[in-house]
Parts: C-alpha cells; sequence; structure tokens
C-alpha cells in the first residue's frame, strides 16, 4: 500500500467475515482488531492508520476511552466509531 500511494488504512470489524468466515461482524472483538491493527501497523510506513471500535465497545464514554487506549497500543493512529448523533457524546 505504500508503494501505491494508500494515504489510509482501515482496519475493519469486517475482518470477522474476511478473515475468520463469521457470518456477521457482531463476534468480532477489541483484542481480535488491536491485534490485526498491530500486524499492519509493522509493514505501514507512511499511510494513516485506522482500528474500527468494534460493536459495543464504545457503549459508554468510559468503555470507549478504555478501549481506545488498547487501539493506542496497538498502533492506530486513529479509531472509527459509528451510529452518528446517538455517539456524540462519546
Amino acid at each position: 500500500m505504500d508503494r501505491c500511494g494508500v494515504g489510509c488504512l482501515l482496519i475493519g470489524d469486517s475482518l470477522g467475515m474476511v478473515c475468520q468466515g463469521q457470518p456477521p461482524t457482531l463476534p468480532v472483538t477489541v483484542a481480535e482488531i488491536v491485534y490485526h491493527t498491530s500486524s499492519v501497523a509493522r509493514g505501514n510506513k507512511t499511510a494513516l492508520l485506522i482500528a474500527d471500535m468494534p460493536f459495543w465497545s464504545y457503549a459508554t464514554p468510559q468503555s470507549c476511552f478504555r478501549h481506545a487506549v488498547q487501539f493506542n497500543a496497538g498502533s492506530a493512529h486513529m479509531v472509527k466509531l459509528e451510529g452518528g448523533a446517538m455517539v456524540t457524546d462519546t
């Protein structure tokens, strides 16, 4: 991706379907996304690395912060939340 000039990489919860053969993305855990993010980070030289916060990992601002710290340790530059206005406070 570096040689192609890709500007950002997203490690998403879709890894549950693509890598694990899960039918939905719901079983994907924070630990699994942190693991995959760390793996991608080792080969990444230039792209912004974004990690997807899996379902229910940001149910409260406190749980979101606790999990975001783990993503930072996994070398993510940014985390992605879904939910629009419902997660504005988070």
